[in-house]
């Protein structure tokens, strides 16, 4: 069983290099074509007539706040990046991140005062949230998910799972939330996203046309 997780973590971070590569390759090769234009979506200006009261509001929880969590949390956060959510029909609403690591909670709510808020428990995050990500120690999962379970914390409408834990398996983190398979996933980045350089992968892979509303768009803006 290690070893099949191993490889499905090694599988996943072996796509993330070849996505940012051809990313990398893509952005060289349409600037060499023309200099004078941004090659990238990602550089693309939003409208500035958008109707911000039709955009989806996204209130982001993280149970467990590394550097991965914090990185996420950053370009979710950044005043800067607002239009590039915008430009996908997004609006990021409230952040709430459990306190561990407390030097990386307290400095995401030191920088974004007016959307984190720091909680002591997971179960205050979950309730406080729609789009969880899980960025825990694997020796601290199992027990994580059965205590939210066993309180009822998930809501089968509402709530997406996002975890970045190398050794989860979806079928497993559907059977100890009992969320819908649309709304669970895995998924590997690397710390640039807070700048929004690189990319996420995401499996499986999430689009409106398998049942999620929003979550590719986000990580597209991102």
């Amino acid at each position: 069983m290690h070893s099949c997780c191993c490889r499905s973590t090694l599988l996943l971070l072996l796509l993330y290099i070849t996505a940012a590569v051809h990313q990398a390759s893509a952005f060289h090769t349409n600037n060499q074509a023309n200099p004078s234009m941004m090659s990238s979506a990602k550089k693309q200006k939003p409208n500035d007539d958008d109707d911000k009261e039709s955009l989806h509001e996204i209130r982001a929880g993280f149970i467990g706040c590394g550097t991965i969590a914090s990185a996420i949390a950053t370009s979710l956060a950044k005043p800067e990046h607002e239009e590039y959510l915008s430009e996908a029909g997004l609006s990021l609403s409230t952040i709430s991140v459990t306190k561990r690591s407390a030097s990386k909670s307290s400095k995401l709510k030191e920088d974004f005062p007016h959307v984190v808020s720091v909680y002591e428990s997971a179960e205050e995050v979950v309730r406080n949230s729609d789009l969880v990500f899980l960025c825990l120690l694997p020796q601290q999962v199992d027990e994580m998910l059965s205590e939210l379970k066993e309180k009822g914390t998930w809501n089968n409408d509402r709530h997406t799972l996002v975890s970045l834990v190398s050794t989860s398996k979806v079928e497993d983190l559907i059977a100890k939330t009992s969320l819908p398979t649309n709304r669970v996933f895995k998924m590997i980045c690397l710390p640039p996203i807070s700048n929004r350089e690189g990319c996420a992968l995401l499996t499986p892979p999430a689009s409106s046309e398998n049942g999620h509303p929003y979550l590719k768009k986000m990580f597209d803006a991102l």
